[in-house]
């Protein structure tokens, strides 16, 4: 009856963990910030650096972390500048509308390695990186549009997000909930065993 399974928290201790969770700083983290990565052609805006620190945190911890919120504010800046930091060869899979913006993201964060790839050609990632040996991580954008586990594109960005332990994944998403709960159980998925 001691162990933690056992016990019902007080409302106080729950209100002050949401508050330990929502308000938690992380300045004894060090990373590198968009402004000094790029020379100071981005800001440090202070949400960015929040946001780097956290998911960096959650990769160390998950292998993989979804980066979720309304269009503008940044996401691929936040995924860039973490890349940039865990410093491990990158594979962009992107909208093909979005392919130029990530170019320039490539060349400013100077990404390790980094390839960019249209969503619509999964078989071509599939068949270059299916048996890579070394660590990747892949940042998905648009990652709503890998919600459904019955395509042949989710199975293939699957099979190889998991194809090595120490693979990491960066989900990037204006619109993280669509039709159901499942939907974001697939992209969480892609970094963590059910």
């Amino acid at each position: 009856k001691k162990i933690w399974k056992h016990q019902t928290p007080k409302p106080y201790e729950i209100y002050i963990r949401v508050l330990h969770e929502i308000f938690c700083s992380q300045d004894s983290v060090s990373v590198l910030t968009p402004s000094k990565i790029t020379n100071g052609e981005y800001w440090d805006l202070e949400y960015q650096i929040d946001a780097i620190k956290m998911g960096i945190d959650r990769i160390n911890n998950h292998n993989g972390v979804i980066i979720a919120d309304v269009t503008g504010l940044g996401k691929s800046i936040i995924a860039s500048a973490i890349a940039k930091n865990l410093e491990i060869q990158t594979i962009v899979i992107s909208p093909p509308h979005l392919i130029p913006q990530w170019e320039d993201y490539q060349e400013v964060f100077r990404l390790p390695g980094a390839r960019i790839y249209s969503i619509g050609k999964m078989q071509e990632v599939y068949d270059r990186y299916i048996s890579w040996s070394e660590p990747l991580l892949f940042i998905v954008d648009e990652a709503h549009r890998f919600r459904n586990e019955d395509t042949d594109d989710y199975r293939l960005l699957h099979q190889l997000c998991r194809t090595n332990p120490a693979n990491k994944v960066i989900a990037l998403t204006a619109t993280p909930f669509n039709n159901a709960p499942k939907d974001m159980f697939a992209i969480v998925k892609l970094f963590q065993t059910p």
